[in-house]
């Protein structure tokens, strides 16, 4: 899944373009595979994660570490 000028409003070509590649550096480093349930579960966290922050003034999030803690607390409280 990817965020495109038809999906997503108020972001310009550069900002989708790094989004992108946050998501795909997601993906990449939790593993996920397409099509399952984790993927739709971290890629609705993801775009509720896009949607809340000001992408002009949060540019400086490390989003997969945000995921990875995420998980690491649902493994925890899942004990």
């Amino acid at each position: 899944m990817t965020f495109t000028r038809e999906n997503t409003t108020g972001y310009t070509d550069a900002q989708l373009d790094e989004i992108n590649a946050k998501w795909a550096t997601i993906v990449e480093t939790l593993g996920l595979e397409c099509e399952t349930e984790e993927y739709d579960e971290t890629y609705g966290r993801f775009c509720s994660a896009v949607c809340r922050y000001d992408y002009m003034t949060e540019s400086g999030i490390d989003w997969v570490a945000v995921f990875v803690r995420m998980d690491v607390a649902v493994d925890l409280r899942g004990q």
